[in-house]
């Protein structure tokens, strides 16, 4: 699934793009890929496209309205160009046409994507979308309160990848991330929140800030065609990879073998020789 980097990617060619842009026309050519309960996509005719933002791994755009376009890339949506209709990609489950002409898919091969249209609130003065209340900020948001995000994990039982993943904490990591994270941090994935101290979680959220920016300058991770950015480019950010899908061999920093853990429906990556 896309994290913070690939959708902040997203969120920079779609802002560079569509800016001061109104929406012209609005296709559904998929039924799953409108959000439940959004409000009739046929509303975003007219609107102008003043802003383009995320919310941890949540897109956004801010219109001269009181509603917001919104949209989520699911485990493999892209937002990708087009010359011409004849042109959409093959897995395009909505596309939409601007004034001026240009038009935009949204392409999911796996269908766990949305787009959809939401109305608006303050917070904080803020415009937010509604459905957007329960994520929390990110590590990049000028609202990121790190001493309350260090408080939660210090009085959690959960263990620490668990917290890291809470949305509602945190928001903008995932597996990939979260894996990289606590491998520079020398923390084993299955410590408790309660475990740990409170210059561990200081030192965890320094390496979240440090893998999360440096893939975002360079493009994201793309480990197969399912990302790319809007441009249909992958990113570049695996050649920094150091534990995640390296089970198997060995770490770079102690030389044992990475081994790999059931994650709930998913995998935990980690280096048992120097990750305690």
């Amino acid at each position: 699934m896309p994290e913070l980097p690939e959708v902040e990617t997203v969120v920079r060619g779609l802002r560079n793009e569509l800016l001061d842009f109104r929406f012209r026309d609005i296709s559904v050519l998929h039924p799953r890929a409108i959000k439940n309960g959004s409000i009739d996509p046929v509303a975003l005719k007219g609107a102008k496209i003043e802003s383009v933002d995320r919310k941890g791994k949540f897109i956004w755009f801010g219109l001269n309205k009181d509603f917001a376009f919104i949209t989520h890339l699911g485990m493999s949506g892209q937002y990708l160009f087009a010359d011409s209709t004849a042109d959409l990609p093959p897995y395009t489950r909505a596309f939409f046409t601007f004034s001026p002409k240009k038009i935009l898919a949204f392409n999911d091969q796996r269908t766990f994507g949305w787009v959809g249209v939401d109305q608006v609130v303050k917070v904080n003065g803020f415009d937010t979308p509604a459905s957007f209340l329960k994520v929390a900020y990110d590590i990049f948001d000028l609202n990121f309160d790190k001493n309350l995000v260090v408080k939660k994990y210090l009085a959690s039982n959960a263990k620490i990848k668990h917290l890291l993943l809470d949305q509602g904490i945190m928001s903008g990591v995932g597996n990939i991330y979260a894996d990289e994270a606590l491998w520079y941090a020398r923390i084993h994935p299955d410590r408790r929140g309660v475990s740990l101290s409170k210059e561990e979680v200081n030192s965890l959220l320094r390496k979240v800030k440090f893998v999360l920016k440096r893939a975002v300058n360079l493009g994201g991770t793309s480990f197969d065609e399912q990302y790319v950015d809007t441009n249909g480019l992958a990113g570049s950010a695996i050649k920094h990879i150091k534990v995640y899908g390296r089970e198997g061999k060995g770490c770079f920093r102690c030389s044992s073998f990475i081994i790999r853990i059931p994650f709930g429906v998913r995998y935990t990556r980690f280096c048992p020789g120097c990750q305690l």
